[in-house]
């Protein structure tokens, strides 16, 4: 018992109230409470001298405490010095500050230079001049290559007013070949102090030590700011010509890209536009001829494409921004010439550059046409030749890269730049016979007409011989060649529907002959021209082209066909009983619901009136059979379409209960049409049948096929199943019926109370 108690106790307490609590506490509640209600930090309590002696005694605790902090890091902490030495200079004892920094530098590190400048700061503060210019000297001698202490010196000899001083001071720093920044503070300098002679100097010694486009164009701007336009440009052209010579500067270098455009910006600075425009020519010349790379995004093109915006004219701008993506186009092109979509992108680029041009030219050949008797000149025909040779010339490229395999999918976009080309040559270039060649030259020699082909191609061609031509023998010849050689449904349509345009009906028939040799299963091809026949009133032809298409013994999607046949017999030969017999042969082939229906709502709705029959009130003359005829042969029809389901496909319980569904509806319609007729109380027995021969829906469980367990479906008992799992199920709920039946009557018998 004690055990078990104990396991008890040490069981967890069961939460009994999982309720949320009425208030709630966020985090954020939290985080501001413990700061509003917690405790202040502890301040050390401030102290407080009244006297020498305290004083005294303050000051020896805290070198006592400095001094065994430096003992404590074996005295070389260059931190504890500094903050020693802060002290004592807060004390004024510049005497003991001084001695700590020379401790300092003979304990630690003589070369960090925060050492030397909080040195040299003392000696300043104090006003110790001589004292600092030792420690500045001592730190420059011992630390050349610290460019911070060399400006500090420098600076306080200048803000001393020894000039002369911080010049010698330069000399020594600029013998130890420093960085460009040395240089540049000496020029600084000397233009501070009104020596721009000594500064030139400092320069020349400046490109002399360190070639370069950085202090090549420091100089040129310092020549520019001095007005000296001629010296400036000298000394562009020196760099130039130094950087371009140099081995280690290639022709693609950023520096010399950085030169050309420095130099054309202070020619266009200067007003020299045209000096400016031949310095970038020549830089693009130069640096870009043989670049490999992308040449657009290069700093010297941009440079040259936006002093064409600010100083160029339209067509100097368009020009430029055209030469910078064929360039982008002309590499990529390079790494992958299959890229069709590369080609349509090129030759798009260069239709739209020569649009206007061409537009200008087009319109001075009419005008030349009009006012002269011999017609336009030649030089105008030649300058629109030379116009678009750039555009052919890239077309002509397109096209020799033909696709590595024989396969359609690979030919697809190459064709369309064909296409593209045959379209330019004719509506852009208005050279039909060039057009013609190249026409001549895809259908003969490029497509392997023995592998695939592309139907297209030969329509347009006969399309561009009766456009251009006038010559229909010519076209009726392409697509003869045509279906001889390859062919294809496309070439067929497109030739019936010429014919036909033409009114050539023989030719039309012939052709589709001919289509349905090539291919007798297509029942698109059956239709169409059953239908052709029928609108031309040859409706015995039609018959007999729809007989012909059933019978094969092939045929895809052939309830098109007899949908077809059906329509055709009661919309153009109004024949009920015609249709009603392709109805019959029809369901001697299959059992579908939906033929059934589509033979009820036959047999329901009246026949379709041609318009020249109509009656003078503009209502169609009904000749057909009367409502209650029509309704009783749908029921008919119904009623035979159930017990076929129900016999010859008791499986297929959704078809019935789909046709049962329409049956329902169908007889409500009627229902309602008698009412409109002027019966006043139709008789709805026919409705009450069909409610009788609805199913009922049950829910089932079924062992899953792939996995293990169950799974919920729906079924239907339908009332004439006798027997069997549906006869038990529909048992069982007529059993279930009559138990809820005997519940309600013996709660109404308690008085309505509840016995369960």
């Amino acid at each position: 018992m004690s055990g078990g108690a104990g396991l008890r106790a040490a069981r967890a307490p069961s939460v009994k109230n999982k309720a949320p609590a009425s208030k709630q506490i966020t985090a954020e509640q939290i985080v501001r409470e413990s700061l509003v209600f917690g405790e202040e930090q502890y301040q050390a309590p401030e102290r407080r001298i009244t006297s020498i002696a305290e004083l005294q005694e303050y000051r020896v605790e805290k070198r006592q405490q400095f001094e065994n902090n430096l003992r404590k890091n074996g005295g070389g902490n260059l931190r504890e010095y500094l903050k020693y030495a802060a002290w004592e200079d807060t004390q004024g004892d510049i005497a003991r500050a001084r001695s700590i920094f020379e401790r300092a530098v003979e304990s630690c590190d003589y070369r960090e230079p925060n050492l030397w400048l909080k040195y040299a700061e003392l000696e300043m503060r104090a006003k110790k001049i001589n004292h600092a210019r030792n420690v500045w000297d001592r730190a420059v001698t011992l630390l050349p290559r610290v460019d911070q202490l060399w400006m500090k010196f420098i600076h306080m000899e200048e803000m001393m007013g020894q000039v002369d001083n911080a010049r010698q001071l330069f000399t020594r720093w600029l013998a130890y070949d420093p960085d460009h920044h040395a240089y540049r503070a000496c020029v600084k300098f000397e233009l501070r102090h009104n020596a721009p002679e000594r500064a030139r100097e400092t320069y020349e010694t400046y490109v002399g030590k360190l070639p370069g486009s950085k202090s090549y164009l420091s100089y040129a701007k310092f020549e520019a700011r001095q007005h000296n336009v001629a010296s400036a440009r000298a000394i562009y052209e020196r760099a130039i010509e130094l950087l371009s010579d140099d081995d280690t500067y290639d022709e693609t270098s950023k520096d010399l890209m950085d030169l050309y455009v420095h130099f054309a910006e202070f020619e266009e600075h200067k007003k020299e536009t045209e000096r400016a425009r031949a310095i970038f020519k020549h830089a693009l010349d130069q640096l870009l001829a043989n670049q490999t790379g992308s040449r657009d995004e290069t700093p010297l093109y941009q440079a040259y494409l936006e002093f064409e915006k600010r100083n160029g004219g339209r067509r100097d701008v368009d020009g430029a921004v055209m030469h910078k993506r064929s360039q982008a186009y002309e590499e990529r092109l390079k790494e992958d010439p299959l890229d069709y979509d590369q080609w349509f992108d090129y030759i798009r680029l260069l239709e739209e550059g020569v649009a206007d041009d061409l537009a200008e030219l087009r319109e001075d050949i009419r005008f030349e046409e009009e006012s002269s008797a011999n017609g336009a000149s030649v030089a105008l025909a030649a300058r629109v030749d030379e116009l678009l040779a750039p555009v052919r010339d890239v077309y002509e490229r397109a096209i020799a890269n033909l696709p590595l395999k024989a396969e359609k999918s690979y030919w697809e976009r190459y064709i369309y730049l064909w296409i593209k080309y045959v379209v330019f040559e004719e509506l852009t270039a208005c050279d039909i016979e060039r057009a013609r060649k190249v026409y001549e030259l895809l259908l003969n020699e490029v497509i392997p007409h023995r592998k695939f082909t592309f139907a297209k191609c030969w329509i347009f061609y006969a399309q561009f011989l009766i456009r251009n031509d006038k010559d229909l023998s010519a076209a009726r010849k392409v697509l003869g060649q045509a279906l001889g050689m390859c062919p294809k449904p496309k070439l067929f349509k497109f030739y019936v529907n010429l014919e036909y345009t033409l009114g050539n009906i023989d030719r039309v028939r012939k052709i589709y002959e001919k289509f349905l040799e090539y291919d007798p299963c297509d029942s698109a091809v059956w239709q169409s021209y059953a239908e052709m026949e029928a609108m031309l009133a040859e409706t015995e032809r039609a018959r007999a082209i729809f007989e012909m298409a059933v019978a094969q013994p092939v045929l895809h999607q052939p309830e098109r066909v007899w949908k077809a046949f059906i329509e055709m017999e009661r919309t153009t030969a109004r024949d009920r009983n015609r249709a009603r017999s392709l109805y019959d042969r029809l369901l001697e082939k299959t059992n579908h619901t939906k033929v059934w229906l589509s033979y009820a709502n036959f047999e329901y709705e009246p026949l379709p009136v041609p318009m020249d029959e109509e009656g003078s009130d503009g209502a169609p003359a009904d000749d057909d059979a009367p409502l209650q005829t029509r309704v009783a042969k749908a029921r008919e029809i119904f009623e035979r379409s159930y017990q076929s389901l129900r016999r010859n496909s008791p499986e297929e319980k959704e078809g019935a209960v789909l046709l049962l569904e329409a049956w329902r509806a169908f007889e409500k319609q009627v229902l309602e049409a008698l009412q409109a007729a002027g019966e006043p109380s139709p008789s709805t027995d026919a409705l009450a049948k069909v409610d009788g021969l609805m199913p009922r829906r049950i829910k089932r469980k079924r062992r899953m096929a792939d996995e293990e367990g169950f799974e919920e479906y729906y079924d239907y008992a339908f009332p004439d199943e006798v027997g069997g799992e549906a006869g038990n199920a529909a048992a069982g709920l007529k059993l279930l019926e009559a138990a809820y039946k005997w519940k309600r009557a013996k709660q109404d018998a308690g008085g309505g109370s509840n016995p369960g």
